[in-house]
């Protein structure tokens, strides 16, 4: 008689387990998951007059358009130089506390910042806000 390697059942059994389970993944692949159900809620979507599909690439392409700043404003700090995009409606500011954050500037460069940011959009015509 044969000796039979231990766990030889285990392993038939996990092996034939697996291949079902592969088999039915592939079952369910190949189905395309358009019944009837599905077909008449698509027909009633289309009668009401379904909207058209809006590809998010579309929008962020236009959100990046409209965030390209107007103007750059090059900064020179003694040994080290900053760049500054300014865009319509930012507020002087908000821009002044960042780059100060970023280049570790102190509270006396944040007003001249505000200042210089001010002026610089007044002279091109970039409209900012208030805050």
């Amino acid at each position: 008689a044969a000796k039979v390697v231990r766990g030889f059942e285990e392993q038939k059994a996990r092996i034939r387990a697996a291949t079902q389970e592969r088999e039915k993944k592939k079952a369910e692949l190949e189905t395309t998951g358009y019944d009837d159900e599905s077909y008449r809620r698509s027909r009633k979507l289309a009668a009401a007059g379904q909207k058209p599909f809006n590809l998010a690439s579309l929008r962020r392409e236009e959100e990046r358009q409209s965030n390209v700043p107007a103007l750059y404003l090059d900064i020179n700090m003694g040994k080290r130089k900053g760049r500054l995009g300014i865009t319509k409606g930012d507020s002087p500011r908000v821009l002044a506390e960042r780059f100060a954050k970023v280049y570790s500037l102190d509270g006396e460069s944040i007003g001249k910042l505000i200042k210089l940011i001010t002026s610089t959009a007044q002279a091109h015509q970039i409209p900012l806000s208030r805050g």
